[in-house]
């Protein structure tokens, strides 16, 4: 019989959300249209990564991106079209983002 997951405490970090907005920061997502900087934390959208709901993911799943690449990844702006390519396309974007985050995160020594 199939045990349903405990729920799990949301991890909350206003340092991480803080540097995501660092003025020598430049957007990691990098889709096309990007425009580099300013930039703001771009959570998940994965329910892996804590996503559900109204509830935001978890703060170590947050990109640093520009504004017009966070507005796509949250699907206030359309990317290409609604076709399986263009959404695993989106995913793999915030992916990479995200690996480069936390590299980026440990170099501001946020994160050890």
């Amino acid at each position: 019989m199939h045990k349903p997951q405990p729920k799990q405490t949301r991890y909350r970090n206003p340092k991480i959300l803080k540097a995501c907005h660092h003025p020598d920061n430049v957007c990691l997502v990098q889709l096309p249209g990007c425009q580099g900087s300013p930039t703001v934390p771009a959570h998940s959208n994965a329910s892996d990564d804590g996503k559900g709901g109204s509830q935001k993911a978890d703060d170590c799943f947050v990109a640093i991106a520009c504004q017009h690449c966070h507005d796509i990844l949250d699907g206030r702006k359309h990317y290409g079209g609604k076709t399986e390519l263009d959404v695993l396309a989106k995913l793999w974007y915030h992916d990479r983002a995200i690996k480069r985050s936390i590299r980026r995160l440990i170099d501001l020594e946020v994160i050890k």
